[in-house]
Parts: structure tokens; C-alpha cells; sequence
């Protein structure tokens, strides 16, 4: 229908489809299939919708007489509201305006009172038990609704892109397109739904694939209701998603019905409640859980304007103690607080080492400058001792030079007094020998 375009919200169109529907359903007594709605049925409706404006009715009386068939059939006040909302904003896009007069009356024939099935509060423990009865995509989808507050429509329309696994903390991107306001809002993730949504994004794919073939071959050709380009982080249809529920909520002994409605007391909507609950056992600000729940047009965006970025953080980190389903939330803040004392010191550890390494490299260059210092006076030591070796050897030698100059000189005189008196010496050893015999040569020596 053109007129469903009009709005962005898919839960709104949907919502808005089903009440027109039914309201075509009680005025042409037309039952449409169980199940989800097919193309071809589509067609037959929004013909008899283009049919009805062509008929010459008493619009105020049909709208007053199905607010009366859906008080009959026992459809929950909220539901009857919506859907009679929808068929009067269908009036008005086709420029028909009932009176006032005519929409008291049709209030008046509603069903009367709040949500008439008397739901169960959604705990801890209940929720682990629904966890632990699921598989991973379930895990995934369900842990993911209750520690984001996510509406159904919302988690089923994400796609990979959105989600901002890397950072810290990790957050999902819910598009405008998606909400029920149509603004764009952000929420965090646990690091608990982090890590089940991490293993159910490396089995995706697969189970995308496995799906494909089951199906393939009941379809006709060239059509099947799984598309392998889906980029949906859980690539389900919503009635699935309900029927797995339902299943959940047996296996886990949870699945308990109202006596007047004969609807289950625990629904998927509970853990959006959830999420409320324990942000606000949290003590988180009031503007900041309607922004992470997306009940107004305010966002995180605006949240900044009154916090800071850390204290978001901050309040974040306090929520997500509360919001941890397989760990107390005394065990998930000493785990915390473990984990936070463990990074201080290995921060500490970091800076001693750092400090020892500049220390070290100060020492190293200290102890390198005086072996360099005391390398080169060693090395001028040993130089200024070969310099003086070399002199002295020099000296040395021109003394024994001089020494054997001398000797030679000195033989030569005696040998020449010598020769008077001892005529018969011939070598320089008969000539000291003769020498040390005779008294006064020895005194001529001595003078």
C-alpha cells in the first residue's frame, strides 16, 4: 500500500498493515492465510482497499463496528488502539475525516484497560535459562536484545556495517530508517554480548549457505526466501524469531500462558523491559536510558551535551556489571577491578622498564665515556713509555758507542806505553793482563 510509505519506521508499517487488514478482513468477513502474508494475498487486499473508497459506505459506522468485533475477539487493548489508529490515518490520506462525535463512540467500543495478559517480570536467572536452552544465532539475537534494549524490528534490520566491534566500548549503529522515531541512535555492547556475537558472526555465513540449500529445492524456480547477499547480522524473518522463542521458552520450562488471553507471560518485548530494569538498578541518568532505548528523538549525541564522554563511559562501565548475565555482578566488578589494578601495573611495569632501559643506556654511556677517557690516557701512557723506551734504547746504544770509542782510545794509549815495557804483547788481554801486574802502570790508570 502507497499509504504505508509515509512511514520509515518498519515496525510502524508493519503494525499499521496488520490493523488495515484486519479491517478489511471484518468489513468484506475475508480470512487471510495463517502465517506470514504472501505477494499474491497482498495483491487481493490492497485491491479491496482501493475497492472500499469506491463504495458508497458509512465509514464512522464501520470503524465504530470493528472497535466493537475487536473488543468481541478478546485483542488486547493496546493492539485494538493501534489498529484503529491505523485505519483512521488511512482515512485521512484519503481525505476522510471522521467527527469527533464518531471517534468517542468508537473509544468507548474498545477494549478497556492496560495490557490485559499479566506478564512476568524477566530476571537473571530466568534469562540465563532461556540462553542456555538456545543455540548460537538465538544466544545471540536474544543476549543482544536484553543488554541493548533494542526493539525485535531494530536487532533484525542490523547490518555488518553497523556494528563497531573494535572500539571501546563496543558499539551498534541502529539506523533511522529502522527506529520507531526515525532518528539514528547508538547503544553499547557488554563485552559478554560481544563475545557470543563474535562466534555467531563466524558461523553466519555457513549457516546462511546451509540454509539456502535446505530450501532451494521447495521453491519455485528462482526464488527462494533466503538471499546469500543478505547483510543482516541475523538474517531471520520476525515470525521465525518468535517461533524460536516459543520453543526456548518450553525447553526451558518458562513457558507459562494468561488465562484470560491465552498469551505467553514471558515475551521477547520482556527483555527490552529487562534492559530498562537494570540500567536503572545502575542508577543511570534518566536522559541517558531513554537515549540508549531510543523512547524519544533524544540521542547520545544530546547525552554529551549534559556528560561528558567519560562520564557516559563511566556510567556505561556501571550498567554493564548489572547487565552481565553469566556472572554475578559482585564476581563481574572484582573481575573488573582485577583487570583494572592488573593494566596500573603492568602500566608500572612498563615505566620501571622503560626507566631501567634509560637508566642502563645512562650507565652504559657513562662507563663508555671514562673507558673512552681512560683508553686515551692509557693510550698516551703507553705511546709517552714506547717514546721513551725508544730514547732510551737510542741513548743506550750511542753509550756503548761511546763506551767501545772510548775502550778502543783508551787501549791504544796503553797499548802504546805498554809496547816500551812489555815488548812482547801482541792482543788486548796480554795487555791488561801485563797491566795489572806492574805497580806503575795500575797507578798510571788510577791517575
Amino acid at each position: 500500500m502507497e499509504f504505508l510509505e509515509l512511514y520509515s519506521s518498519r515496525n510502524s508499517k508493519n503494525v499499521y498493515r496488520a490493523g488495515i487488514i484486519k479491517f478489511l478482513e471484518f468489513v468484506y468477513n475475508r480470512k487471510k492465510k495463517k502465517g506470514k502474508i504472501v505477494n499474491e494475498e497482498m495483491k487481493e487486499f490492497e485491491e479491496l482497499a482501493e475497492q472500499y473508497f469506491d463504495e458508497n459506505r458509512n465509514y464512522g459506522e464501520d470503524l465504530v463496528k470493528f472497535a466493537s468485533f475487536l473488543a468481541k475477539q478478546n485483542v488486547p487493548p493496546k493492539t485494538s488502539s493501534a489498529y484503529v489508529s491505523a485505519v483512521k490515518e488511512w482515512f485521512l490520506w484519503n481525505n476522510l475525516e471522521l467527527s469527533q462525535r464518531t471517534m468517542k463512540e468508537v473509544r468507548h467500543k474498545l477494549p478497556k484497560g492496560g495490557v490485559r495478559t499479566e506478564e512476568e517480570e524477566m530476571t537473571k536467572e530466568k534469562l540465563r535459562k532461556i540462553l542456555n536452552c538456545c543455540d548460537l544465532s538465538g544466544r545471540a539475537l536474544f543476549l543482544l536484545l536484553a543488554t541493548t534494549g533494542m526493539r525485535l524490528g531494530e536487532a533484525l534490520a542490523l547490518e555488518l556495517d553497523d556494528l563497531k566491534l573494535d572500539e571501546n566500548p563496543p558499539r551498534v549503529i541502529i539506523r533511522g530508517e529502522n527506529t520507531k522515531t526515525g532518528e539514528m541512535r547508538e547503544v553499547f555492547l557488554t563485552q559478554e554480548a560481544k563475545e557470543i556475537l563474535l562466534q555467531w558472526l563466524s558461523v553466519r555465513d555457513k549457516f546462511l549457505r546451509e540454509s539456502y540449500e535446505k530450501v532451494k529445492n521447495f521453491m519455485k524456480i528462482g526464488k527462494t526466501p533466503i538471499d546469500l547477499r543478505d547483510r543482516r547480522v541475523f538474517p531471520f524473518s520476525k515470525s521465525k524469531v518468535e517461533r524460536l522463542w516459543h520453543e526456548v521458552l518450553e525447553k526451558a520450562e518458562l513457558l507459562r500462558k494468561d488465562k484470560s488471553t491465552g498469551r505467553a507471560t514471558i515475551v521477547i518485548h520482556s527483555l527490552r523491559k529487562y534492559f530498562r530494569t537494570r540500567l536503572a538498578k545502575a542508577r543511570v541518568p534518566a536522559e541517558m536510558i531513554d537515549a540508549l532505548m531510543g523512547h524519544s528523538r533524544s540521542s547520545l549525541r544530546q547525552v554529551y551535551t549534559k556528560f561528558s564522554p567519560e562520564e557516559v563511559i563511566e556510567m556505561w562501565k556501571k550498567a554493564e556489571i548489572e547487565l552481565t548475565v553469566f556472572g554475578s555482578p559482585e564476581a563481574e566488578e572484582l573481575r573488573k577491578k582485577l583487570k583494572e589494578k592488573e593494566e596500573e601495573l603492568k602500566k608500572k611495569e612498563q615505566e620501571l622498564q622503560q626507566r631501567f632501559k634509560e637508566m642502563q643506556q645512562q650507565l652504559m654511556s657513562e662507563v663508555e665515556m671514562k673507558l673512552q677517557q681512560e683508553s686515551i690516557i692509557h693510550k698516551a701512557t703507553v705511546e709517552g713509555l714506547v717514546k721513551d723506551k725508544i730514547e732510551l734504547e737510542q741513548r743506550i746504544q750511542k753509550l756503548e758507542r761511546q763506551i767501545e770509542e772510548l775502550k778502543s782510545y783508551i787501549i791504544a794509549i796503553l797499548k802504546g806505553k805498554v809496547d816500551k815495557a812489555i815488548p812482547f804483547a801482541r792482543s788486548d788481554e796480554d795487555v791488561f793482563k801485563l797491566l795489572k801486574q806492574d805497580s806503575e802502570v795500575l797507578e798510571f790508570l788510577e791517575d
